[in-house]
């Protein structure tokens, strides 16, 4: 039988996303979002880029009218504006993200190379879920990230990671993904993703034949 995660992603609250892909990590973000968001949850996604196409695309695809969410305060964007000469205000993105029911902190590599410390992104989590926001933080697996990294998990206490198949690329599934909260055994699975969601399947298993 073919799995279903997000589910279980969304009623574990908060949680570390990594990827060593590129796209997939935010596919199945978008597809985490859509589950809250269609909750009634309101959710703040802070990112460096300025532009909100990339997100609203992707919520787009899900069936979700990202223009009747922001009307509606439901979904908000917090920009990183700032440069290196002019590092975050710490303060003031806590201020903007405890707005919501779910703060989304995307690209830890921005936030560490504005001049952001490890110790920085880690007192701006801890501080929102102190406050009773659900916190989903997206990070690249690199090597400058690991330790990061390492001290969010324990912090969040679940993470999943996304990772390509040893063997190369297939047509049949994406890669591995690894999954573990705190205090329980690391789970491993191949999976699929779409437009329509993130499927799992057990290791050693086709889609075709689960």
């Amino acid at each position: 039988m073919v799995l279903e995660v997000l589910d279980s992603w969304v009623g574990s609250g908060s949680f570390l996303l990594c990827s060593r892909v590129h796209g997939n990590s935010s596919t199945a973000l978008t597809h985490v979002l859509q589950k809250h968001l269609k909750l009634g949850r309101s959710v703040n996604i802070l990112h460096h880029h300025g532009d909100n196409t990339h997100y609203t695309s992707l919520l787009g695809k899900c069936s979700l009218d990202a223009s009747a969410l922001l009307a509606a305060q439901k979904l908000s964007f917090v920009s990183l504006t700032c440069t290196l000469d002019s590092p975050p205000d710490l303060a003031s993105m806590y201020d903007m993200l405890v707005t919501r029911d779910i703060a989304v902190v995307t690209d830890i590599h921005a936030l560490l190379g504005l001049g952001c410390t490890p110790r920085d992104v880690l007192q701006l989590v801890q501080k929102l879920q102190r406050s009773g926001v659900v916190v989903i933080v997206t990070v690249r697996v690199a090597p400058e990230t690991v330790q990061l990294q390492a001290l969010l998990s324990a912090l969040l206490g679940e993470v999943t990671c996304f990772e390509s198949l040893e063997s190369g690329a297939s047509p049949e599934v994406d890669g591995n993904i690894t999954w573990q909260r705190t205090g329980e055994q690391r789970r491993v699975s191949l999976y699929k993703g779409s437009e329509r969601g993130i499927k799992l399947f057990p290791m050693g298993a086709a889609p075709g034949t689960v």
